[in-house]
């Protein structure tokens, strides 16, 4: 009965199953199972790989992303910190009040210290910033300082008149930064300084503005938590520290006002460890479980399928098959390419896709994203039309400059000339392909067994465009790269045309610029006036557009005849026109009662346009200010007149911050301000209280429903009115009715 089983057994499993003993002994099957077994163990040990190198590697980096978002979180808060600092110098500079105060002490005048300490004060406060201790002013030549607090008698006169001109930060007590020897709290007690200068046209100074050490400490330790073994440093300023910190990793960020200063968190390694070993190792024992089935389900695959190479070997007519010592799957392999002729197909096929190949590795390596060992393949199969030896890339742009909008049929006509044109040099000797980047940029490469006189043959490619074009409304500037004998490198000269495109940023457009190593004489210099925002900023109050633009083209003229500069260093000419102009606008525009923002010019431009780009930007500005300026006189009387409308029409259901803006041509940021100042809350808290208690009036009075109550408070529906009943009172209106008894 036993044997009766095991017979069963066997016939079920190696013939229902095709398990056949006879495919064992074939080289083809146990080559095809080994390779079944190589992959599995392969993605067995990449799986492995990879969930090790996630458990130790990644986690690591979610870690250093965690305190590189914590720097970051810290910059910005400072930053806004300093900024208020900013405006408060600023202030100090532009008071009418200050500016006479320093021209009677130069004068020797009676003086009322008293409205100078209001000033400063009123200042101050008007920041709404309880970091900030105290402001103090110094004058040049006198032996007391200012603050909004008193005045300070200093043990020397007080004389700067270099450092007035720039500002810095620091972290020092007010004796050692000035070298005094005051023996007040005030002077000997360690903050973190902003210093800005103080010009008026009698006399300069300095304005110090004074940040509690401890308060900004905590705000910083608010923003990193409760993580041990940790500094913070502010440059090389330690703020703040908790437990040994012995293997440093360090996470800085750069302020966004001033590149001199840095914020470090520095951690002990320690506190980047790795975590998730229980999931490593649940994830690696499922992978075994996955791999031993994988396996038995291979010996399945494999021995069904090679059942068909049996079946070709019966039908093959191939003599060689009966030559043991011929390897197995090379007489299958012969007898299939006689039967069927399947190699000159796939050659047939393979003339067929060419032109998509040739395409696709040319765009492959213009954007660096072709491996090398594909490129290999691809060239010894001659699957390649750049076959010569010598290479030479450019990038032809065209820009319209015309009055009306730019045409894109146009745009799309001329690439189909540059197209002819180019078409019209290539020879046996010179090849040339075209690869379109967008509409207005078109990569050209020359390939040629000549690698001399290519850079010349662009000068009369680019006369023959511009003629053809015949339309000067279009302009055509060419960016060349250098010759190369390495197709590989498409991709760099691809980086290095568009750089020389950004050449015409000096020499303007319609030209043919050629790449030139950046080289460090004199070129890092270029000229930016040091009064720049105080300059842009007093013409901005005035309106004065004319004297921005002197300004603009003083920038233009000098750096362009003056200075030898290269295209990189224009960028960082144009960078800090960018944030002066950022910071001119806060400085005229403190409450944001404007709504408006200042992007960078994204596409490649002459000096010229950028600066006509600010000067549009300055024009917008001033428009704007000019529409909503208020004189300082009338701001009380303008927030008296925004309370009274609100208490007057808040049943109004038409009642909003928009109809508020429109009515009185402030933003809502402004309308927001006047609420907190005046209500201690939102305007929207504000409404709805307000709507609420007329409500409640309205139910003492039995002979309205719920729904009339709604409307006639300034709800649109009842569903909102009960929300709103509730959010404020805490609890229903029929509730309230019935609680109230009315």
């Amino acid at each position: 009965m036993i044997c009766l089983i095991k017979v069963g057994i066997e016939e079920i499993f190696v013939k229902k199953l095709y398990f056949n003993k006879e495919y064992f002994k074939s080289k083809v099957f146990k080559k095809l199972f080994a390779s079944y077994i190589i992959i599995i163990l392969s993605l067995f040990l990449l799986y492995t790989s990879v969930i090790v190198f996630e458990t130790i590697s990644i986690n690591k980096e979610r870690q250093s992303q965690y305190y590189n978002l914590k720097v970051q979180e810290v910059a910005n808060v400072l930053d806004l910190q300093f900024i208020e600092a900013d405006i408060i110098v600023s202030n100090i500079n532009s008071s009418d009040t200050i500016k006479q105060f320093s021209r009677d002490v130069n004068n020797k005048a009676n003086i009322n210290i008293y409205d100078v300490i209001s000033e400063i004060k009123n200042y101050e406060i008007s920041n709404n910033n309880l970091n900030i201790y105290d402001t103090v002013l110094f004058l040049n030549g006198f032996g007391n300082a200012y603050s909004s607090i008193q005045t300070y008698n200093l043990d020397r006169i007080y004389n700067d008149y270099d450092q007035y001109k720039t500002s810095k930060i620091c972290v020092t007590t007010l004796n050692k930064l000035f070298s005094l020897n005051n023996s007040s709290t005030v002077f000997d007690k360690e903050w973190i300084i902003y210093t800005g200068g103080f010009n008026s046209v009698v006399n300069q100074g300095r304005v110090c503005v004074l940040f509690d050490k401890n308060s900004i400490s905590n705000s910083v330790k608010d923003i990193i938590g409760d993580d041990t073994n940790i500094r913070f440093c502010f440059n090389d300023e330690q703020i703040f520290s908790s437990g040994d910190v012995s293997n440093q990793a360090i996470f800085e960020k750069r302020s966004f006002i001033n590149n001199d200063i840095t914020y470090r968190i520095i951690v002990d390694s320690g506190n980047l460890k790795v975590s998730g070993n229980l999931y490593m190792i649940v994830a690696i024992s499922l992978a075994i479980i996955l791999c031993i089935g994988f396996i038995i389900v291979s010996l399945y695959l494999s021995n069904k399928y090679y059942q068909p190479f049996g079946n070709i070997e019966r039908i093959i007519d191939n003599p060689l098959q009966s030559d043991k010592n011929n390897n197995e799957l090379e007489n299958i392999i012969l007898g299939i390419e006689k039967l069927i002729g399947e190699r000159n197909g796939y050659r047939e096929k393979m003339v067929t896709i060419k032109p998509y190949v040739q395409q696709g590795m040319i765009h492959g390596m213009l954007n660096g994203n072709l491996e090398p060992e594909k490129l290999d393949v691809l060239l010894k199969k001659e699957y390649m039309v750049l076959q010569k030896p010598y290479f030479l890339l450019s990038v032809i742009n065209i820009a319209y400059v015309g009055n009306d909008v730019c045409d894109k049929a146009q745009c799309k006509r001329i690439n189909i000339i540059i197209s002819d044109i180019c078409k019209e040099y290539s020879t046996e000797d010179i090849n040339i392909a075209l690869f379109d980047k967008d509409l207005f940029n078109t990569f050209v490469i020359m390939n040629s067994n000549i690698g001399e006189n290519l850079d010349k043959l662009y000068y009369e490619l680019f006369e023959r465009i511009v003629k053809r074009i015949d339309n000067s409304d279009y302009v055509i500037t060419v960016g060349v790269d250098e010759i190369r004998e390495d197709i590989s490198e498409l991709s760099e000269a691809c980086n290095n045309a568009i750089k020389t495109l950004g050449s015409m940023v000096i020499g303007g457009r319609g030209s043919v610029y050629f790449y030139e190593k950046e080289t460090k004489a004199d070129k890092q210099k270029y000229y930016f006036a040091k009064d720049a925002l105080n300059r842009i900023t007093k013409d901005l109050k005035e309106r004065n557009l004319d004297d921005i633009k002197k300004f603009l083209l003083e920038i233009l003229e000098i750096n362009t005849k003056k200075y030898d500069i290269s295209s990189n260093t224009i960028q960082l000419l144009i960078d800090e026109v960018h944030i002066t102009t950022i910071k001119a606008l806060k400085n005229v525009d403190s409450f944001n009662t404007i709504d408006f923002s200042i992007e960078k010019i994204k596409t490649v431009a002459t000096l010229e346009e950028v600066l006509n780009y600010y000067y549009a930007i300055y024009e917008t500005i001033s428009k704007k200010l000019s529409d909503i300026a208020t004189p300082k006189k009338d701001i009380g009387v303008l927030d008296k007149n925004i309370i009274a409308c609100i208490d007057d029409q808040y049943k109004d259901c038409e009642m909003s911050l928009q109809y508020l803006t429109e009515k009185f041509g402030v933003s809502n940021k402004y309308i927001s301000i006047v609420c907190k100042k005046y209500f201690k809350m939102s305007y929207l808290q504000y409404l709805q209280e307000m709507r609420i208690d007329y409500a409640i009036s309205l139910m003492k009075s039995t002979k309205y429903s719920l729904e009339q109550i709604a409307k006639m408070s300034g709800y649109t529906n009842l569903l909102t009115f009960r929300r709103n009943f509730k959010s404020v009172k805490g609890i229903n209106p029929s509730e309230f009715i019935e609680k109230e008894g009315v």
